[in-house]
């Protein structure tokens, strides 16, 4: 809104009302389209009423634009990056990079990226003979946890061992782990996480929040919808975390992504974040 103002030579009466780049003796350049040439440097606030290009090697520090950015290979965002929709193409996202729309190929780096939602690579076509048509069965987790040692406080299992929930079951509870959580091929869990470490194996399914002190690791066709927070890695593998009209937060001290991923929501690399992405 304010680089809307400013583009349109309005000055505000109360000078303490000026913009923050004012602050920072930034400059901005403002046009239709904007283009950063191979290997160029911009410290300039960009802002364009239809789109920003960076070109090969090309960093922008902050880009603003009413349409849509495109990062070429090898191209960077210093700062701060905003538009309805951000196409990158093997780049390393040193800023925080905030679209509608977010889809990035290749191979490359990022740390914040926020998007609704952010795409990683192109959707595989899924075989004829996809796990996640497999049929379910509802077990009880009271029964199935009857030959382990747990206890069930204020609504939560309490578990001091490593557990396995079967593939292709739908349960239902709130688990505090004392170790690795694995959700089998298939398996839905309707309940929030909290372990030191949680894998989703094959088009397993969790509806709840995961908190784990160590790695969050989910493979091709696994889903958890709700918050992520991991201390360690979290990977994902042709996997989502969020939904449609339910953006989350997933954050972790490293993120790796692997061919195709998706992510509603905001998407947090605390060290480093790094996608090898189908094109």
């Amino acid at each position: 809104g304010a680089l809307r103002v400013h583009a349109g030579a309005a000055r505000p009466a109360d000078s303490s009302a000026l913009p923050p780049w004012h602050a920072l003796g930034l400059v901005v350049r403002h046009d239709d389209e904007i283009r950063i040439v191979r290997d160029a440097h911009c410290d300039d606030v960009l802002y364009a009423d239809r789109t920003i290009a960076l070109d090969r090697g090309a960093r922008a520090t902050y880009a603003f634009a009413e349409q849509r950015i495109d990062v070429h290979a090898g191209a960077t965002i210093g700062m701060l990056a905003h538009a309805p929709h951000i196409d990158v193409d093997s780049a390393v996202l040193r800023g925080v990079v905030v679209g509608g729309t977010v889809h990035l190929h290749g191979a490359g780096g990022f740390a914040c990226l926020y998007g609704e939602p952010i795409v990683f690579g192109n959707a595989p076509v899924p075989p004829a003979d996809d796990a996640a048509v497999a049929p379910r069965r509802a077990i009880s987790l009271t029964r199935h946890f009857s030959r382990m040692p747990h206890r069930y406080v204020h609504g939560r299992y309490l578990l001091p061992c490593d557990v396995r929930l079967p593939a292709h079951t739908v349960v239902q509870g709130n688990l505090v782990v004392d170790g690795t959580l694995v959700l089998g091929d298939g398996c839905v869990l309707r309940g929030s996480v909290k372990a030191h470490r949680v894998e989703l194996e094959r088009h397993a399914l969790l509806h709840g929040s995961v908190f784990a002190r160590d790695d969050v690791l989910l493979a091709s066709g696994s889903c958890i919808d709700g918050v992520v927070s991991a201390g360690g890695l979290l990977r994902l593998t042709g996997a989502r975390i969020g939904a449609a009209g339910h953006p989350v937060s997933a954050c972790a001290r490293d993120v790796s992504i692997v061919g195709h991923a998706c992510v509603h929501g905001d998407l947090v690399a605390c060290r480093s974040g790094w996608f090898h992405a189908s094109r």
